[in-house]
């Protein structure tokens, strides 16, 4: 069962991000107007309490029922049984592990065939398999994704599932046993039937 913390995000494109000083800025990824989302828990001014945005999010253990989509697309998420927590020195989002969710509006991304999808994440048990981010009408359906942590019940790892006409899986070693805070990096193209996952460190975002 995953744990959102310093962010989510789905990008169109194999994109390599650019570093520097200030390291990693999600913000890269959508400034040549690129389809997708990208959520921060981190930032409160983001995190409402109800689903029309009304009422802010100021202290851990408060729930949270919209993220602002802060990629410029306007593509904000809403949630059920999810809540602030900032234990630890990481704010992140944490859900009830049975029957929480969230889901944004369409995004449309008939326009490629490439994606990458990111997400800071804390895992906090192995027992079952874990959703984080997916685009999926059904498992049956054409030009999806799902990224997930774990990716199998009882073992510690992360995977990334790409499916154009065939569905290609890139699954981690079990060296991510829960605890562990993880950014987690899936990249599929369906045009070039590959897919690959790539887990680094997690630390503070403030």
């Amino acid at each position: 069962m995953p744990a959102i913390g310093c962010g989510i995000g789905v990008a169109f494109g194999l994109q390599v991000p650019r570093s520097g000083p200030a390291g990693f800025d999600p913000a890269q990824l959508f400034e040549n107007g690129e389809p997708g989302a990208w959520y921060d828990p981190s930032d409160l001014s983001t995190l409402f309490q109800d689903a029309a945005g009304t009422v802010p999010v100021t202290a851990s253990g408060q729930p949270v029922r919209l993220m602002r989509d802060k990629s410029g697309h306007g593509n904000d998420l809403t949630l059920t049984n999810a809540a602030l927590n900032d234990a630890g020195g990481l704010r992140s989002i944490v859900f009830n592990g049975f029957s929480a969710s969230g889901v944004s509006g369409s995004i449309d991304f008939t326009g490629t065939n490439q994606v990458t999808v990111w997400a800071g994440l804390r895992k906090i048990s192995d027992g079952s398999a874990g959703t984080v981010v997916e685009l999926s009408p059904g498992p049956a359906n054409s030009g999806i994704f799902t990224l997930s942590g774990p990716g199998t019940a009882n073992v510690a790892n992360y995977a990334f599932r790409s499916q154009g006409t065939t569905p290609r899986f890139a699954t981690t070693a079990a060296n991510f046993p829960a605890v562990t805070r993880n950014v987690v990096t899936g990249i599929g193209d369906i045009a070039g039937n590959s897919v690959a996952i790539r887990v680094s460190p997690l630390k503070a975002c403030d």
